[in-house]
This record gives structure tokens, C-alpha cells and sequence, in this order.
């Protein structure tokens, strides 16, 4: 590959057992398949419910400390390889969403949706900004409260040097352990 060309984007991956739900309304938190169990939500099945909403134009992601950890680890090896790493998800929005793309980028970080896919464009320099922004405290330091603990990855209140002016803003939300299993 040459200098400053893209690498080729691998083809979607491959769904194991994984149904897409229709979701008329967005419901926070992200609507989860009445048959999964706690213990099936941990399998390597495991993946993020992903809704792209083009008005407002936001990306809403819900997931377990798995899938998280799984998101930390694709953004290490895709910096470490300078390669696209893929993270299959479960789309449950209006737009489909068929996957999250990880690749190294330039700063500031960008997210962009396009044909269903979501890229995370994560600079080397600023890998661990991004990645606190998927850090969760504990779940006995959760606060007791019908809202779901959730991060706001946007370029409000930033001056461009972190987050860029045109990304996509994100909503990273955290299942509690009880949300899990439903």
C-alpha cells in the first residue's frame, strides 16, 4: 500500500446468529432481543445495538463492558497494524447500521456514517481521549437512576482539537447488569 492511499475495505462480516430488530421509535436504552440471557449477552456473539438517526443527525450505541472492551482492543489493533478493523453490530434504528469500520486517522478523531457503515477515524495521538470516552466506572459506583449511564462523544464545547467540527455525534451508552438480561 502505498503512502496516503486507503486500505481496502474488507466485506461486511458475517452475522452469527444475529437478527435484525425493526424498530418503528428509538427507545433508550436500544431495544435487545427478548430471548437473549445474561449468559448469551457475554458469548462472543455478544455485539453493540447500533441506531443512526440522519435528524437529528446522531448515532445512539448500546452495549455491555464486553462490547466495549471489544471496541477498545479494535482500536488498539487497528493503530498497532495501521489496518481496518471491523466490529459487527445490531442495527435497531431507523438507518441500518451493518457495521462499525476502525482505521487510523489524522486529528482530529473523526466518526462518519455512510451506506450503513460507521467509521471511527482515531488519530494515534489522541487513541486515549477516545477511549475514555468508553470507560465506564464500576457498575457499584453507577448511580442508582432510570437513566442509562452513557458518554457524549461530540465536538460540542470542543475547539476542533479533539473531536472534528464535522463528526458524526455518538451517544455511548452502558448496560446496566439487570438490562442485560432482558
Amino acid at each position: 500500500r502505498r503512502r496516503g492511499e486507503r486500505p481496502a475495505t474488507p466485506p461486511p462480516p458475517q452475522r452469527r446468529g444475529a437478527t435484525l430488530l425493526q424498530a418503528g421509535e428509538l427507545k433508550w436504552p436500544l431495544p435487545r432481543k427478548d430471548t437473549e440471557s445474561a449468559e448469551e449477552e457475554r458469548s462472543p456473539a455478544s455485539m453493540f445495538h447500533a441506531a443512526y438517526h440522519s435528524a437529528p443527525n446522531e448515532l445512539l450505541v448500546d452495549g455491555s463492558r464486553v462490547d466495549y472492551e471489544r471496541l477498545a482492543n479494535a482500536v488498539h489493533q487497528a493503530l498497532a497494524a495501521d489496518a481496518e478493523v471491523v466490529l459487527p453490530v445490531e442495527s435497531v434504528g431507523p438507518a441500518k447500521v451493518t457495521h462499525f469500520t476502525i482505521r487510523r486517522g489524522s486529528p482530529p478523531n473523526r466518526v462518519s456514517y455512510s451506506g450503513g457503515v460507521v467509521v471511527f477515524a482515531i488519530a494515534t495521538a489522541l487513541q486515549e481521549q477516545f477511549l475514555s470516552f468508553i470507560e465506564f466506572p464500576a457498575d457499584d459506583d453507577l448511580p442508582d437512576s432510570p437513566v442509562q449511564y452513557h458518554h457524549h462523544y461530540e465536538a460540542v464545547g470542543d475547539d476542533g482539537a479533539y473531536v472534528a467540527s464535522d463528526s458524526l455525534p455518538v451517544i455511548f451508552g452502558l448496560e446496566k447488569p439487570s438490562q442485560q438480561s432482558k
